[in-house]
Parts: C-alpha cells; sequence; structure tokens
C-alpha cells in the first residue's frame, strides 16, 4: 500500500483494541464521537484535570494514559493554566494538545532516569520503546539540509535546530517527534470541541521531516553511526511507528482546518521520494508498507 492510500484505512471512530485495524493497517483506539455532555455538565473550573482525564479517557485512551501518569507535574498543576484559560471548559479542551505534548516529554524523561543506556519513548500505553543512547550527533547538523531549496519549517528551525537546542542530539529530537505526535492525536480526538485552530498537523510533518533528514546525515556522514542504528532494534522499531503513527495521525487530522496551518508544503517534503526514501533504506522495506504494518 502507497503512504497515499492510508487515509482510506482512517476513520474519525475507532474501535480497534489494538495498535492495528481490523483491515490489518496501523491505527489506534479512539472514539471522536462518544458524548461528552456529562463531562461538560458536571464540569468544575478548579476540577479542570479530572475533566480533562475524563475526557481523553472517553476519547482517546492513550492520551488519557499519559496524563493521568503524569497528572501531579508541576508543569500540568502550575504552569498551564497561565497559558490557558483552563477553569472554563473551552480552555480545558484548548489545553489538551499541550498537556499531551509535554507530558510526554515527562514521561519519557522520568522513566528514562531508571533506565540506564536509554531513553524511553511512549507511544501508547501498550507501546513504549526505551531506545539505546547512541553515538548521536548534534541535531544542528540536518540544519543545512533542511534550508536546501528554501526552508518550510522555519520557526521550528528556529527553536530546534539552532542554538542551544541545536547542540540536543536524536534522543531529544525523536522525543519532540514523539510530543508532537501525541498532541496532534489527543486534539483530533477533541476537535469537535476546540474554539481555535494552531499548527497542530506542522508540528508532527516537521518533525517526521527532521527524522528523515537526521537518517540521511547519519547514513552519509556519520556510517558507522547509522551501521549501529540500523542493525537496533530499538531503533529499528522507533522509527517503523513514528513513521506508521505519523501518518495514521496526520490523515485523521487531515479533513479539520483548524488543525494545520502550514502543514501541506511541509507534508510534501516528508511524502517527496527523495526524502521518505531514507525511511525505506533504514528499514530496507517499502515505506507504503512501514506506513500500514510497522
Amino acid at each position: 500500500m502507497a503512504s497515499s492510500d492510508l487515509s482510506s484505512s482512517v476513520v474519525a471512530s475507532s474501535s480497534a483494541s489494538s495498535a492495528t485495524g481490523g483491515n490489518g493497517c496501523y491505527s489506534e483506539p479512539f472514539d471522536a464521537n462518544v458524548s461528552l455532555a456529562s463531562v461538560e455538565a458536571t464540569f468544575k473550573g478548579s476540577q479542570w484535570i479530572a475533566a480533562m482525564l475524563s475526557t481523553l479517557k472517553l476519547r482517546y485512551p492513550n492520551g488519557w494514559f499519559v496524563v493521568d501518569q503524569m497528572k501531579t507535574d508541576s508543569f500540568l498543576v502550575n504552569d498551564l493554566p497561565s497559558y490557558y484559560q483552563t477553569s472554563t471548559w473551552s480552555g480545558m479542551i484548548d489545553a489538551i494538545d499541550t498537556a499531551c505534548h509535554e507530558e510526554t516529554h515527562g514521561y519519557d524523561f522520568d522513566k528514562s532516569l531508571n533506565l540506564p543506556g536509554k531513553h524511553l519513548y511512549y507511544l501508547g500505553k501498550d507501546l513504549s520503546i526505551a531506545a539505546s543512547q547512541l553515538d548521536f550527533f548534534p541535531r544542528n547538523e540536518i540544519l543545512s539540509e533542511v534550508q536546501k531549496g528554501g526552508s518550510v519549517t522555519t520557526s521550528y528551525d528556529n527553536t530546534y535546530l539552532k542554538g542551544t537546542q541545536g547542540s540536543y542530539s536524536l534522543i531529544f529530537l525523536a522525543d519532540e517527534l514523539t510530543a508532537y505526535t501525541n498532541g496532534l492525536a489527543c486534539v483530533t480526538t477533541v476537535v469537535d470541541q476546540l474554539n481555535s485552530g494552531s499548527s497542530f498537523r506542522d508540528g508532527l510533518a516537521a518533525h517526521l521531516y527532521y527524522l528523515e533528514l537526521y537518517l540521511r546525515i547519519a547514513r552519509t556522514k556519520h556510517p558507522t553511526l547509522y551501521t549501529s542504528m540500523k542493525a537496533d532494534a530499538s531503533w529499528q522499531k522507533f522509527v517503523r511507528f513514528s513513521w506508521a503513527r505519523g501518518h495514521f495521525w496526520y490523515q485523521a487530522a487531515a479533513a479539520y482546518p483548524l488543525l494545520g496551518s502550514n502543514d501541506g508544503v511541509i507534508w510534501a517534503r516528508v511524502e517527496d521520494t527523495a526524502n521518505s526514501d531514507e525511511i525505506a533504506q533504514f528499514t530496507s522495506d517499502n515505506v507504503g508498507d512501514v506506513a500500514c504494518s510497522p
């Protein structure tokens, strides 16, 4: 199956109990149609975290799990209300993407403290990957590739590929991809309640593109690292599932104008065979097959 054909396998409501849908193609269990009326009717501003958890548990269990695990985290409790009016129903809904994104980081880094030589990535309550901490190069090395032909990810480049953050390795870049994917997944499942749009799809697309380019620089300039990564089962699993999840959630979110800004031009880079071929070379598999059956 070509990756462009994945849209036919994505539906607004899924009752799948596993990571693969009934047609054998990758999916995640969520239900964007289940009523939230009872949660909204009993909403109390002082208990917005409980309401967010109830909302996610009904709509997207993978999102519920990570936020529930981190429900006492200081960012969630103290910082998030300074960015959103979480004391209101609409403000709580608008905060869901950021909650899922940032608490993915919190969960990953907390769990990794007990995994020497590994970094954990939360891809779902039944799917976490403890990836090997190899001798990775700084992620700013991909900037020259990003800028070829003109960058379409400038705001993300400035944040993640320059300055101090640019000196961070693939461990951190991969965690951003995971967080952006989880954030998009969470907000897609509550899009019917959303009041304002943002660049949700853009962040996922940009970081999936960055992954392709990191693999290219590793393959062409750091062959020893590339060989180690390619032979490492944990990184094979991470690349495969990140590619599959990225395609699944991008397509699930594609119908909603509120969920994207400039993502179309970024996604075109992701799908460009010159870039997606890095996924094929790394996995030794067809990119459409990886997206469908990681």
